[in-house]
C-alpha cells in the first residue's frame, strides 16, 4: 500500500491547477475570515499554510448552494493541505466528520476519474493506518473517519468496513469494535448512531440512514462478530495491551460468545 506521505505529494501535483481566488467561499460576517486576512493568506504558498491558518479557513468555509462546482474547485485547491493536515494529526476542522464535507464526490461531473481514484486510495491508506495506530487526537473513534468519507459522498464505507474486519487482530481495531458493542450492540437508526457519540450525523449529512444501515449490516453480520470473537479470544484473559480496558474486552467477548452458542 502507498505511503500517506506519497499520497499527499500526489495530491499536490494532481490538484495544482486549481487556484484559490479572492474572495474565498467563506463566511462573510467580517469576523470569521475578513477580506484583509484572505488577501494575506492567499499570498502564502499553500504548502506553507500553518495549522492555525488552515483552522481559520476550514472553520470559515461554506458550502455554495446552487453553485457546487465553484465550491468544489476551491475545495480541490485546499485538499492537498487538508490531507497533509490529517496525516500530521493537525486540528484544523470543526469536527473530523466534516473535514471533507465540501467535496461532493457524488457530483462526478465536477471530478476527474484520477481525482476520485486518488481520494479512494487516500481513504484506504488512512483507514488502514488508523486500524494499526489509533485515532487520537483527531477523533475519538474510527466511525468519525467513516463519517468523514460518508459526508464527502465518496461511496466506499462497505469497503472500509471490510478492511476493518480484515484487520480484526489489531488491538486498535478490536477496541474500536468493542466501543460500538458497548454503545449500540444491536445497531440503530441514524439518530441512534448520532446520539451514541460514535459519530456525527447532522440533518444535512449525506444519506445518514443509508450510512446507519451499512454500519448495522456490518456490525450484525455473523462473519464480523466471529472475526472479533476470535480476535478477543486471542488476547483474553491476560494478553490485552495495557492501554486498553480489559474489562470492556471481556464484556464484549462474553456477549459474542453467548451469541455464538445460540
Amino acid at each position: 500500500m502507498e505511503t500517506l506521505e506519497a499520497l499527499v505529494e500526489q495530491a499536490y501535483e494532481l490538484f495544482a491547477d486549481y487556484p484559490a481566488t479572492f474572495p474565498l467561499n467563506v463566511c462573510d460576517c467580517g469576523g470569521c475570515m475578513p477580506r484583509e486576512m484572505q488577501h494575506s493568506y492567499l499570498s502564502i504558498p499553500l504548502r506553507e499554510w500553518s495549522e492555525a491558518m488552515m483552522r481559520v479557513y476550514q472553520s470559515s468555509a461554506i458550502v455554495i448552494v446552487g453553485e457546487a462546482a465553484d465550491g468544489i474547485a476551491e475545495f480541490k485547491h485546499f485538499l492537498p493541505r487538508i490531507a497533509q493536515g490529517i496525516i500530521r494529526l493537525e486540528d484544523t476542522a470543526i469536527t473530523t466528520e466534516m473535514a471533507w464535507y465540501r467535496a461532493h464526490f457524488s457530483q462526478r461531473e465536477c471530478w476527474l476519474p484520477a481525482e476520485i481514484d486518488w481520494a479512494k486510495r487516500f481513504a484506504r491508506a488512512w483507514f488502514a493506518h488508523l486500524l494499526h495506530h489509533g485515532c487520537h487526537p483527531l477523533s475519538e473513534n474510527l466511525t468519525g473517519f467513516l463519517c468523514m468519507f460518508q459526508h464527502a459522498e465518496l461511496d466506499m464505507i462497505p469497503e472500509l468496513l471490510q478492511l476493518w474486519t480484515q484487520h480484526s487482530m489489531q488491538p486498535t481495531a478490536i477496541d474500536e469494535f468493542v466501543a460500538i458493542l458497548e454503545e449500540l450492540p444491536d445497531g440503530g437508526n441514524a439518530a441512534a448512531w448520532d446520539e451514541s457519540c460514535l459519530c456525527y450525523l447532522p440533518e444535512y449529512g449525506y444519506r445518514n440512514e443509508e450510512f446507519a444501515a451499512v454500519m448495522n449490516g456490518w456490525l450484525l453480520a455473523p462473519e464480523t462478530r466471529q472475526a472479533f470473537l476470535q480476535a478477543l479470544a486471542h488476547y483474553l484473559p491476560r494478553n490485552v495491551p495495557d492501554e486498553y480496558n480489559a474489562e470492556k474486552w471481556q464484556r464484549a467477548y462474553a456477549r459474542l460468545s453467548s451469541e455464538h452458542v445460540k
